[in-house]
């Protein structure tokens, strides 16, 4: 009889995490699920002060709604040090404000780059 992999859940609604998560994955004995065989996902207060616990919110987030399932989650942010201690890594995804599209976010990093040019900017 021959044994199928576990399966273990992609812990985001975001297409391209999902996309860099299965490529985590291959070559692994796990089949990855996508999220949207969960009839609802579940919101995360990212509030653990590091992306891996970060991380580790999301993955439990994640499992509860899959009942107790495998499951992988990640947390990243963008890394700006010219905007000192105006930036956190941490809340790169929100620091525009909650409900706010990519635009929003792109206009609203573009205007705190505003006073810095050149090899400022890094």
């Amino acid at each position: 009889m021959i044994k199928s992999d576990p399966k273990i859940l992609l812990g985001t609604a975001n297409l391209t995490k999902q996309c860099w998560l299965r490529w985590l994955l291959e070559g692994l004995a796990l089949s990855p699920v996508n999220p949207e065989v969960l009839s609802t996902h579940p919101l995360v207060d990212e509030n653990a002060g590091s992306h891996r616990g970060n991380a580790a919110l999301k993955a439990i987030a994640w499992s509860r709604a899959w009942g107790g399932g495998l499951t992988i989650a990640s947390d990243g942010g963008l890394s700006i040090p010219c905007l000192g201690r105006r930036w956190t890594s941490l809340r790169t995804h929100r620091f525009a404000g909650t409900n706010v599209d990519n635009n929003a976010r792109r206009d609203s990093l573009l205007k705190l780059m505003q006073p810095y040019s050149g090899l400022e900017r890094r």
